[in-house]
């Protein structure tokens, strides 16, 4: 309950448009790379910044593409689902969302050795991946006081008619959810405060981020690996929208409503990464590495429609209103992230493995929009200003860590993992876990590994944001994720 009432606190704080992307979630969507990478390195619970060996380490410690002995291409289809539950009032809903399999994760290392040197290997790697999916759907319904009419009255107050914003009040208005019948810029609407109303919305998001990565590495004596990479994401996201309101009585003379949102997001980024592996020591590996701040340039198109219905006098009115097409430019930069690694070798007779961990360290405060970039508007300037404000103030720094290990017999591999990600908000201190397993084939030239993933995690949700914190309309989400991931790979 703690949590809940804090991430109320963070979203009111600032009152922006509802499509607007700009927000504390998005600043986290960017900063938090999932780095699944192959099936191997899933099912060991992507823990190998200090074993490399795997093309999808590269993601963690660029250090890793000098390990490789041997040139390899490898390819890895992916299946995700899944599924939130909603609270509200008491009112639980489950929705899923299964996608079909597509490539995660594709690469290929180009391997170059020389005993005769001191650096016994200069390696170079080419590899796809997607570090972050944004899939998720999700329904809520339920009853409760309060209405989004209000909110967009709120923004109305004040403005003259070619002053309405067009995707929230000006939709509004051109459907008659809000009027202003004295002309005293104070707009009123139909719907009671204290009305008890019927509402639901259904939310759709798709897509996610991808990243081509370049990597260079070398070998030092077999004592010390040393790697380079540089990442260029990709970033498409899709989210659609659809907000109900409906009166079971007929207190007011409003009957009925439906708010349709849509928001694409696109762009590209670019970032460094630079790591080191010490294996001096036997059957240790200690590996440390640091990926620079992503710098994203993204660009919105975004739009709204509305239906609203009402009784004037004893007549039925429909009205309906669209906003068009609205697009806006900016740019967002998450924050640095550290990682240290450790690993043990194990060799026996007939069986070998290893177990490994990961700990990452990242300070969400240093993640920071630029909205004014393509823009000299000084209320983009200013809510420039209050969004990276409330980053610095809610969010805070957070350390993750992943164990993972593996057996192997003759050309068989049995791995699990486990992993703990911690709140990035300042008053939150609960941790999300995710528990991952596998298994796969080597053989002299080619390979097979199959690796599954499933964690949990949970967040408050508003559908809309007004100044009355009477009628808050707080939605407790529940939501697991279940990737499976299969790798086929070829060593020349």
């Amino acid at each position: 309950m703690q949590k809940i009432k804090y991430i109320i606190t963070c979203i009111m704080c600032i009152a922006m448009t509802i499509i607007n992307a700009q927000t504390l979630e998005e600043a986290l969507n960017y900063s938090n790379a999932e780095n699944i990478g192959t099936a191997r390195m899933l099912g060991a619970g992507g823990a190998f910044g200090a074993l490399g060996g795997d093309q999808g380490a590269v993601l963690i410690n660029p250090a890793t593409i000098a390990t490789f002995k041997k040139g390899e291409f490898a390819i890895s289809p992916m299946n995700l689902t899944s599924n939130t539950t909603s609270s509200f009032n008491a009112n639980r809903i489950s929705d899923s969302n299964a996608s079909n399999l597509h490539l995660f994760n594709m690469g290929a290392v180009f391997a170059s050795s020389n005993n005769s040197s001191k650096w016994k290997s200069r390696n170079f790697g080419i590899s796809y991946n997607k570090v972050s999916e944004l899939d998720r759907n999700f329904v809520f319904a339920g009853e409760s006081e309060g209405t989004i009419v209000e909110r967009f009255a709120e923004r109305a107050n004040n403005l003259g008619l070619n002053e309405l914003d067009p995707f929230e009040a000006g939709v509004a208005y051109d459907s008659d959810a809000i009027f202003d019948f004295e002309n005293d810029l104070t707009y009123s609407f139909d719907p009671l405060v204290d009305q008890v109303l019927n509402r639901s919305q259904v939310v759709r998001n798709t897509g996610g981020i991808s990243e081509l990565a370049f990597s260079l590495g070398g070998n030092y004596k077999d004592q010390l690996h040393l790697g380079v990479s540089l990442g260029l994401p990709i970033v498409n996201y899709e989210s659609t929208k659809t907000y109900s309101e409906e009166a079971p009585d007929d207190r007011s003379p409003f009957v009925s409503l439906e708010y349709r949102e849509r928001l694409e997001t696109s762009g590209t980024g670019i970032n460094f990464k630079a790591g080191a592996i010490f294996t001096g020591i036997k059957s240790l590996r200690i590996g440390a590495s640091i990926a620079s701040p992503t710098r994203y340039n993204l660009n919105d198109k975004f739009s709204t429609e509305m239906d609203y219905s009402y009784i004037n006098g004893e007549t039925p009115v429909d009205k309906s209103a669209v906003s068009g097409e609205g697009t806006f430019e900016y740019t967002f930069s998450t924050p640095w992230k550290y990682t240290g690694s450790l690993a043990y070798i194990y060799k026996g007779s007939t069986l070998n493995g290893f177990l490994s961990a990961d700990v990452d360290y990242l300070d969400y405060r240093n993640g920071a929009f630029d909205l004014s970039i393509q823009s000299g508007s000084s209320s983009d300037t200013e809510l420039e200003m209050d969004l990276n404000n409330q980053i610095n103030r809610e969010l805070n720094g957070a350390i993750n860590f992943r164990l993972g290990g593996e057996i192997a017999y003759d050309i068989y591999r049995l791995r699990l993992g486990y992993g703990l990600n911690a709140s990035p908000y300042v008053k939150d201190d609960a941790y999300f876990s995710a528990i991952s397993g596998g298994f796969g084939l080597r053989f002299d030239r080619f390979y097979f590994d199959l690796g599954a993933r499933r964690q949990g995690f949970s967040q408050g949700y508003l559908p809309y944001v007004s100044l009355n914190e009477d009628n808050v309309q707080l939605v407790q989400l529940e939501t697991t994720k279940t990737h499976i991931v299969s790798t086929f790979g070829i060593k020349f």
